[in-house]
């Protein structure tokens, strides 16, 4: 196998990765019962503070939309469907730098996405399209803890090949559809994902 197959391999498990944290219970994942670690017994609430400390102004780099400002229910779905759009952006271009405003420096699993970013770009290579499809139905979970707001929705995962340098398709993700919770919490006047998991 040559070294730039065995790349694009690495590269499209990584990626597989990345999107399979971000939909486990991991540590700091929101469940029916969240848990403060990996196991299901634990603290009540996700791993870290609710008001963890801040990463910086996603304003300087990355214009968040008004509606995903909003310090409302309302606000929380429209900055969790922004994040995802800005998900799509990162691995089509690819870029790196679009992610890590609108995490807290506690959610393992944006860890996880954005290292994924990083292996697709150091490889030369990004994605042919967007990874997801647009959020369409989304809802306020009630049973989210003080200082959180989980947002809960179908995110459906697309048939997508890795482009290399010459522009070369590749095997990339294969499709699915899986039901999502995001715990997303206020810094400042501006929302971040906290914790991305599957729902329990």
């Amino acid at each position: 196998m040559s070294s730039r197959t065995t790349m694009t391999y690495a590269v499209a498990l990584g990626l597989a990765s990345a999107l399979a944290l971000a939909g486990c219970g991991s540590e700091d994942g929101p469940t029916t019962n969240p848990t403060g670690s990996s196991s299901s017994t634990g603290s009540a609430t996700p791993s870290g503070s609710a008001t963890p400390t801040p990463t910086g102004s996603a304003s300087a780099s990355i214009e968040i939309p008004a509606e995903a400002r909003a310090n409302t229910e309302d606000g929380a779905i429209a900055f969790v469907r922004f994040y995802f759009e800005q998900l799509n952006l990162a691995y089509t271009k690819p870029d790196t730098s679009l992610l890590p405003p609108l995490a807290t420096s506690g959610c393992q699993s944006c860890v996880g996405l954005q290292d994924g970013v990083k292996e697709i770009d150091s490889a030369g290579q990004r994605m042919k399209s967007d990874l997801v499809a647009p959020i369409a139905a989304a809802e306020i979970a009630s049973e989210a803890p003080a200082g959180q707001t989980w947002v809960k929705f179908t995110l459906t995962q697309m048939a997508v090949p890795v482009i290399d340098k010459s522009g070369k398709e590749l095997e990339g993700q294969k499709a699915s559809s899986v039901e999502k919770i995001v715990s997303v919490i206020r810094e400042g006047d501006q929302w971040r994902v906290h914790a991305i998991a599957d729902q329990a």
